[in-house]
């Protein structure tokens, strides 16, 4: 059974599995505090590492790994054993899985955002965390991730969990950035008077036309946007990342 974690801007969500220490983490300061986890947005990349130590502290695990998310369609395997001794550096892609071994037992696999949807897959031997923005999506990120596992796991034993993000009436674009995503995936459409997608509902059209059964992180759905405790670069331009966190 995977345990997942989800961060908030001050420590971690109460739906969170069982961690160790209180809940309230982080050292980064203003616009990122506290609990920034993200290495590209302008904070003190030693505070990052802290606050991403104190993330691996609290998961109990040996090592969290980091995408360096680059809003393609690229999913890979994590196959370094051993910890990768390079806080800071992260992987190239927008998705990565781990085939359980015994070297990767306290390995977590983490996907930061701060509007995009944290999109965590795991089945039998398999967990992998997956980041879809609105770039991501048009361009087959969820398909990628799901053709990627289906290689070593079958899908029927696939479950999705997916954490916060934007809504859908929080998120007005322009035409010509609303109509790509509204053509290819039209159940993504929230307004399309006023030119609103919900990255989500596409994500979840995605999984529900291959029979993936999936739920929100807490059984609920929560907007980064509308709550004050996420970051969300729609809603304050300059902040920080919040993760979704999987391991066995």
């Amino acid at each position: 059974m995977a345990r997942i974690w989800c961060t908030k801007r001050s420590g971690l969500h109460e739906a969170s599995s069982s961690f160790q220490g209180p809940r309230e983490l982080g050292i980064s300061r203003p616009p990122y505090a506290s609990f920034n986890l993200g290495s590209k947005v302008g904070d003190e990349i030693k505070d990052v590492i802290a606050n991403r130590r104190a993330l691996t502290k609290a998961c109990q695990l040996e090592e969290i790994r980091f995408m360096d998310q680059i809003h393609s369609a690229l999913m890979v395997e994590s196959k370094i054993e051993g910890n990768l001794g390079r806080e800071g550096r992260d992987e190239s892609c927008d998705g990565f899985f781990l085939r359980r071994e015994p070297w990767n037992d306290e390995i977590g696999l983490a996907v930061q955002v701060a509007d995009c949807v944290p999109l965590i897959l795991h089945g039998d031997n398999v967990i992998a965390a997956v980041h879809v923005g609105r770039e991501g999506l048009v361009k087959g990120m969820t398909e990628s991730a799901i053709e990627g596992l289906a290689r070593h796991i079958d899908l029927a034993r696939l479950t999705a969990v997916i954490g916060p993000s934007i809504c859908g009436d929080c998120y007005p674009l322009s035409q010509e950035t609303f109509l790509p995503v509204a053509k290819r995936y039209p159940e993504s459409i929230f307004s399309e008077p006023e030119l609103k997608i919900d990255v989500a509902a596409g994500v979840i059209s995605i999984l529900e036309n291959r029979d993936i059964p999936w739920k929100w992180l807490g059984s609920r759905r929560e907007c980064v946007s509308c709550d004050s405790e996420y970051f969300s670069h729609r809603r304050d331009r300059v902040t920080g990342r919040q993760v979704m966190v999987v391991a066995w």
